[in-house]
């Protein structure tokens, strides 16, 4: 059931970035607590994304100004929120989670015609303030990976359509990336300073690796208007799952 869970969960990180939707329950289901559910499912993705990446590697455009600071922003995001699941009241920030994902569910839905006013997408460079409202928007995203995590690459999907160059595909790859450094940086946290469930993670690593690298193949050859529906479908989904508490 973990392996199934962890190959089916990087999978859709792959093509619509909601994997946690079902390697955090599977965890659950597995008789974890859910603190412990958590902070091994960051765990158990972290070779999933590495492996969207890898399937993903040539459709991110060579690195720019854009680039160093949303790679920098997400990854001390990560930190910070990581830092926070270990320190604060378990539940504080998942009150606000649902509301998260239905606003980049609108994000996603609306980028084309945010791109056409911001005029992003063009090929021009990002404006200094364009650059601060992006480094903001990657770090407080990877504030909420780093502490919870589910839909925070939908999340990321949608800031990268608003502010980033390229289509929709180049968009994923560069989520999958974000996501991935967040996710990375709140391991090391974790790793150091919360219990783990290893054996979840011996079972589980493997087949994320696969199902992401798998994910990843599929997601660039799904038409681009096809996956934008996808993920504005799948967030919706997460949020409504997350509002019954499923």
């Amino acid at each position: 059931m973990l392996a199934i869970g962890g190959f089916i969960a990087a999978g859709l990180n792959g093509v619509v970035g909601t994997g946690s939707l079902v390697s955090f329950p599977v965890l659950l289901a597995a008789g974890y607590s859910p603190v412990v559910a958590n902070v091994t499912n960051t765990i158990v993705l972290c070779p999933g994304y590495l492996g969207n990446c890898i399937g993903f590697r040539h459709a991110i455009d060579k690195a720019d100004r854009a680039s160093y600071l949303t790679y920098a922003t997400s990854g001390i995001g990560g930190l910070v929120g990581a830092l926070a699941l270990v320190s604060l009241p378990e539940g504080v920030f998942t009150h606000v989670v649902p509301f998260l994902i239905v606003s980049g569910a609108v994000l996603m839905y609306f980028q084309p015609k945010l791109n056409a006013r911001l005029n992003i997408g063009s090929g021009d460079p990002l404006k200094r303030s364009h650059l601060a409202s992006l480094g903001l928007a990657t770090f407080g995203t990877g504030v909420y990976a780093g502490y919870f995590g589910a839909g925070a690459s939908v999340l990321f999907m949608a800031i990268a359509g608003i502010f980033l160059t390229g289509n929709l595909h180049r968009m994923a790859a560069f989520r999958s990336l974000l996501t991935l450094l967040s996710n990375l940086v709140a391991a090391v946290v974790f790793v150091l300073v919360s219990h783990i469930a290893w054996v979840a993670v011996a079972v589980m690593a493997p087949a994320t690796v696969l199902g992401g690298w798998v994910g990843s193949r599929v997601a660039l050859k799904v038409p681009i208007g096809l996956l934008r529906w996808l993920v504005v479908a799948f967030s919706f989904a997460v949020a409504v799952a997350l509002f019954l508490g499923i």
